[in-house]
């Protein structure tokens, strides 16, 4: 596990950036739609009724608000930790990485220390998972293609993968093990945009209606829409509950050794677990 001076340095990934593009079209949206759909303000004071349409339209702004400054900061955060300077930044890049829809093999490549390992990988046996017939992981497109095969091989099902829990130690100098704890959930793909739909279809009936039909049935607009915004997320959850659409949740634990290069710490392998990270007795004899 020397050291490889032929590995080049990681930086941060430039990439997640991109994922703030979308994040700029919710102030910019919600803007437009309170100003085009102003609420009416009371002529009565003392009726909190006609406060019903006003204090929602405030309340829909704090909430664009709140959800562009949470999904910003989760961007940069996630961009400012993306750098492998430390044994737990590079396991959780690696993750990143490893459980997009698509893999990038450059990014996989440059965290694991190398492709040296003999035999073929380890693949993890969980009914829940697709234990795909890949080769032996010589190669970053390899490393790549295991990954987008472990997660992605079934195409009736998302398996959604998160750290929830992380800690490490170092037994020996620029030596460390990672105990991982995974919390995946597994859902059907069509139940699961099927509720989607259908929640999001309940979410917009209001703007679908208009807001000059609603006030003539004096009816609040702000209000129906909040409410509406509420009934979908409501909908949406009974009916994956109904069609059954998360089929598993459960938490993995694993364990992952590293080594540093320099400034960066990389995965000793990037499967699932190898059997030298499942089975640690060998890394005793190195302890002093």
């Amino acid at each position: 596990m020397a050291p490889d001076l032929a590995l080049r340095r990681v930086g941060r990934d430039s990439r997640i950036l991109i994922g703030a593009l979308p994040l700029i079209l919710v102030p910019f949206g919600a803007a437009t739609l309170l100003a085009v759909f102003q609420p009416i303000w009371p002529a009565d004071f003392s009726d909190w009724r006609a406060w019903v349409d006003p204090g929602a339209w405030a309340l829909a702004g704090v909430v664009a608000a709140l959800a562009f400054y949470s999904g910003l900061s989760r961007v940069m955060n996630r961009w400012a930790a993306s750098a492998p300077d430390s044994p737990e930044n590079a396991i959780h890049d690696f993750y990143r990485a490893a459980t997009v829809r698509r893999p990038r093999s450059r990014r996989l490549g440059a965290l694991v220390r190398g492709f040296d390992l003999p035999g073929p990988p380890v693949r993890p046996v969980f009914n829940w998972l697709t234990a795909a017939a890949v080769p032996k992981l010589d190669s970053a497109k390899t490393l790549a293609r295991y990954w987008r095969a472990l997660l992605r091989g079934n195409p009736a099902v998302i398996h959604m993968v998160k750290v929830s829990d992380l800690k490490s130690e170092s037994p020996l100098a620029d030596v460390a093990l990672a105990r991982v704890t995974l919390r995946i959930a597994v859902r059907r793909k069509a139940a699961f945009y099927m509720a989607l739909a259908a929640g999001a279809l309940v979410a917009v009936l209001p703007f679908i209606v208009g807001a000059e039909r609603l006030r003539d049935w004096d009816t609040p607009f702000w209000g129906v829409v909040v409410s509406a915004v509420g009934l979908g997320t409501g909908l949406a959850w009974l009916i994956a509950k109904m069609n059954k659409a998360h089929v598993d949740r459960r938490e993995v634990t694993v364990h992952k050794l590293l080594v540093r290069h320099g400034h960066n710490w990389r995965l000793v392998s990037g499967e699932w677990e190898s059997s030298d990270e499942a089975d640690l007795e060998w890394l005793l004899k190195f302890k002093p």
